[in-house]
């Protein structure tokens, strides 16, 4: 089955050792490999005979086998753990990335020094995959979509991001960090000049034209504006300033707001 395109595994993390086979052929047409399983050594040997893989998804697993730096080279999307951003990150063009996991300020910080490499361009395939045998010049790499789940505050969490990943276009996160300062994130957001799309825990930002009053009363467009979805808080058994100062767990952190 060395012609295969797409492969979905779907069976007992446990199992990997299915991947693994006496001949070791190499997929070189494959472009779409998602599984169950971790980044663990049969894992491993088996991306390292996929060269022209663009789309990943892998299982969350406590420890990891180091993947060859050379490997899956074209990859643009990636799903599964946080915890192996610096491993795949680095000399592939990944674009979107869809994470499990806590993704903290600090593995934000790490992707700030990795490089960052071209996008293979070709007139014969999609510019989003770059798939042909006549590669252009290409453009450099940026993640364009990410969503993530993080434990993180909000407003330093996308602020961190805006250094990260500057060129973001689509950005979803899921918080079990209590926030009530909508304003704050209203202006961080203002900080990744391309984004265009904005979910946190839920709620869909709006991104629309600001509309201002002209001195001779009538209103005209000036600029843009995020717009957050109506919040209000419901009844609680606390005192509102107790509450701010409560550690919240991931169910707490939902309960007493909605929208």
């Amino acid at each position: 089955m060395d012609e295969l395109i797409s492969l979905d595994l779907n069976v007992d993390a446990a199992s990997s050792w299915i991947l693994a086979t006496q001949t070791r052929p190499f997929y070189r047409r494959l472009e779409h490999f998602s599984c169950s399983f971790p980044l663990d050594a049969h894992t491993a040997s088996f991306l390292e005979r996929t060269p022209e893989l663009r789309s990943l998804q892998l299982a969350t697993a406590i420890d990891c086998v180091r993947l060859s730096s050379d490997a899956i080279p074209h990859l643009t999307t990636y799903t599964g753990p946080s915890c192996l951003l610096t491993q795949l990150v680095p000399f592939r063009p990944i674009t979107a990335l869809h994470l499990s996991g806590d993704l903290t300020i600090g593995d934000i910080e790490q992707l700030i020094q990795l490089p960052r490499v071209p996008i293979p361009v070709s007139s014969s395939a999609s510019p989003e995959l770059g798939q042909s045998a006549d590669v252009g010049v290409g453009v450099d790499a940026q993640v364009k979509t990410l969503s993530a789940i993080t434990s993180s505050p909000p407003v330093p969490f996308i602020k961190a991001l805006a250094k990260a990943c500057p060129g973001l276009v689509h950005l979803q996160v899921i918080t079990t960090c209590a926030f009530w300062e909508t304003p704050d994130i209203t202006s961080s957001l203002f900080s990744l000049t391309s984004l265009r799309a904005f979910e946190l825990s839920g709620m869909h930002w709006v991104l629309r034209p600001r509309s201002a009053s002209a001195a001779d009363g009538t209103w005209a467009i000036s600029g843009k504006e995020w717009v957050s979805p109506p919040v209000t808080p419901r009844p609680v058994d606390v005192d509102v300033l107790d509450a701010q100062d409560r550690d919240f767990d991931f169910t707490e952190a939902f309960m007493e707001w909605a929208y």
